[in-house]
Order: structure tokens, then C-alpha cells, then sequence
């Protein structure tokens, strides 16, 4: 496993290693959920993207508003990594900014906004499937929002 410092993005030889920029995960009080979620906004997009996928695994609604903001993210597979969590996670109050992945986003994005907004379910979510597949500009997205929302 690769560490990494949480403030400076420098390779640690381990977890408990200061770094030589001045952290110290010793005095950190942050848990897991915090750190991953910190981590959705490292320079290195595999990193963001793994995050993402871990904090959709631990389930933890904690992490929903910096997953909504990775929706944001310039990388198109963070967009998707963090539609699939939220999806997984399953928080109405990420509908909204689903549905605007939905509209603006990446197709990996879009594909995955499509797949979370179906698991979370709700009218709000089905107008924002049923407005894809109407008009999403990719055959692929049109129909799985079609079949989704059916």
C-alpha cells in the first residue's frame, strides 16, 4: 500500500511517518471517512478515484457532501466514481447535483449519474432520467436512462 501526506501529497514510507513538510498523522484526529474524503482532491486523479470507491463501499453518509463536490471534479472517472458511490450510499439529497451530472457532465459521468439516480429512486430522479433520455446527446445514455426510468 502507498501512503501519502495528506497536506502536501508527498510519498510516505508509511502510515505512521511524518512528513517533511511538517505533518504528523500522530496529532491527526481525523478518521478514516475525513481522510478519504480530503483525498477526493488530491492532484493525482487515481488516487481521487480510489477514495471515491472506498468511501462508496464504507456506505458512510458522512461523506456525501465531498463526494457531491468530486461530481464537480474535472476528471470524468471521478465524476463516475463518485455518482457510483452516492448511488451506493443512497442520500436523497444528492439527486440534485446527480441530475446536474446528468446534464453537464462526462459520459462516464453521465453513465454512472444515470445508474445512481435509478438506485435512489424518487420523482425527482426519475424527471432527471426520463430528461435524459429524451435528450442526452449519446445513444448509449439515452437508452439506459430510458430503461431505467421505465
Amino acid at each position: 500500500m502507498t501512503w501519502w501526506c495528506p497536506r502536501c501529497w508527498a510519498e510516505l514510507a508509511g502510515p505512521h511517518e511524518a512528513c517533511a513538510c511538517g505533518y504528523d498523522p500522530a496529532t491527526d484526529r481525523r478518521d478514516l471517512v475525513e481522510r478519504l474524503a480530503d483525498t477526493l482532491r488530491h492532484p493525482l486523479a487515481d488516487r481521487a478515484v480510489h477514495a471515491a470507491s472506498v468511501l462508496g463501499s464504507i456506505g458512510d453518509r458522512r461523506a456525501v457532501p465531498a463526494l457531491c463536490a468530486a461530481l464537480r471534479a474535472a476528471d470524468p472517472y471521478l465524476q463516475a466514481e463518485a455518482a457510483a458511490a452516492l448511488g451506493g450510499i443512497g442520500c436523497p439529497e444528492a439527486v440534485e447535483p446527480l441530475a446536474l451530472l446528468l446534464e453537464q457532465g462526462a459520459l462516464p459521468g453521465r453513465m454512472a449519474a444515470v445508474r445512481a439516480l435509478s438506485a435512489l429512486g424518487g420523482d425527482r430522479a426519475r424527471s432527471a432520467l426520463l430528461r435524459a433520455a429524451a435528450r442526452d446527446p449519446v445513444p448509449a445514455v439515452r437508452e439506459l436512462a430510458a430503461r431505467l426510468a421505465a
